[in-house]
């Protein structure tokens, strides 16, 4: 995989099939792309080991809530600067919540579309 931007992603997304067409969508854009089905230890050894320069972040991570998840981790600064773009099939009032709880730069509802998502990624990254 060619690391063409030097950005680098983690994508938290439980379901494969979203994950896997995140993870590609992203590589294909030249990004560095780490992927997680859950918030575990894997997962936050990435965060912290890692230069990750933003986080997809699908807020139903199995019977985990991501949302309090990150606010733990921002408090323990391993994941304070990253921004986040939620992923998330849950209702838009909901998503917009939980945005403003966890300070994400940004949203997108499933389904969606994968332009859309990565003019999102472009905007945050540049």
């Amino acid at each position: 995989m060619t690391d063409k931007t030097g950005k680098s992603i983690l994508i938290m997304e439980d379901e494969d099939a979203t994950r896997s067409i995140l993870s590609e969508a992203m590589k294909n854009a030249g990004f560095n792309v780490f992927t997680s089905p859950r918030v575990d230890a894997q997962c936050i050894d990435i965060l912290v080991n890692k230069k990750i320069d933003l986080m997809l972040l699908d807020l139903g991570l199995f019977s985990f809530d991501s949302a309090q998840i990150i606010k733990f981790l921002h408090t323990q600064k391993v994941a304070a600067n990253i921004p986040i773009i939620i992923i998330s099939g849950k209702p838009v009032a909901e998503i917009e919540k939980s945005a403003k709880e966890i300070h994400a730069r940004d949203w997108a509802t499933k389904p969606f579309k994968i332009e859309e998502v990565l003019a999102k990624v472009h905007k945050i990254l540049g």
